[in-house]
């Protein structure tokens, strides 16, 4: 009897990394539902997100730079787009579950405000001046938009795997500089919320691949999108982070990809080496 082509693809997961998740291990969904006799249910996630309302509107949504007239000024969807490109790119090598990690890179940002952080910054202050316990976190209004916003088949909320949607809450690393990220594999639905907010690790190596792929795609971008609307070029970085990290968007991508695959190969975590890490800190604050 001929086996149904998830069974195959769930199979071909056991070439995978020791350290990669496996489709058929999820935690689930938050609620049950009839399984694809096609793909795994990472990828029906991915067909998920790529078909919501949600991510349609991440088109023109600013990532730093506004600027409706240009095409060449990077938005939250070409970025996402970047950050799954440049995980993938990670993951492959490492033999990590590249459905998993597509599906959380291309939704990692669907609870972003509008002009990146400085909308998200004014839309906490917002709400805090409205009542202190208030906030805005743009990786936990995602999980918001994931589990009850975004329609499907008519239904509140996607409904997608634990997995995906702790990889979304857990992606944000803008605001400190850990370099090596072991996944948090006691971490179980019941309390992803919590931890979530808490800046806890992923719980898979596959979102710690992710967190530190969504800095990688913008720390260049984001001087190309300089540089372009002139108020600064590569060459004027600091000569120590262009011998550390590159003169170009894609020096700086490649060295930093390359870096955390020497670290990271054959290890349960995701790791930067501490000099690329702190240059790319310091590129960050420039």
């Amino acid at each position: 009897m001929r086996q149904e082509p998830r069974k195959l693809r769930e199979e071909q997961e056991t070439g995978l990394s020791g350290y990669a998740a496996r489709s058929a291990d999820s935690w689930g969904r938050l609620r049950d539902e009839p399984e694809c006799s096609v793909r795994t249910c990472f990828e029906r996630d991915v067909g998920r997100i790529i078909f919501s309302m949600d991510f349609r509107r991440m088109r023109h949504k600013t990532q730093v730079f506004f600027n409706p007239q240009s095409d060449h000024i990077c938005t939250r969807m070409e970025h996402v787009i970047s950050v799954n490109y440049i995980a993938g790119t990670i993951g492959r090598v490492l033999g990590l579950n590249l459905d998993l990690i597509e599906a959380i890179a291309l939704g990692h940002d669907l609870g972003h405000a509008p002009f990146g952080h400085s909308g998200e910054k004014k839309l906490d202050s917002c709400l805090k001046n409205r009542d202190p316990a208030l906030f805005f976190q743009h990786e936990m209004h995602g999980l918001r938009v994931v589990d009850h916003l975004a329609l499907h088949h008519g239904r509140p909320g996607l409904n997608l795997t634990f997995e995906v949607r702790d990889g979304i809450a857990s992606h944000c690393g803008e605001t400190y500089d850990v370099y090596v990220l072991v996944p948090d594999r006691a971490k179980t639905p019941s309390d992803l919320e919590q931890l979530a907010r808490l800046h806890g690790t992923p719980a898979t190596l596959e979102g710690c691949v992710v967190r530190l792929a969504d800095k990688i795609a913008y720390v260049g971008r984001d001087i190309e999108d300089a540089a372009r609307a002139g108020l600064m070029e590569f060459d004027d970085l600091p000569q120590a982070i262009q011998s550390s990290l590159g003169r170009t968007n894609g020096e700086i991508i490649n060295t930093l990809v390359m870096d955390i695959i020497q670290n990271s190969y054959e290890q349960d975590a995701i790791i930067l080496s501490r000099e690329r890490g702190d240059s790319m800190e310091e590129l960050l604050r420039e």
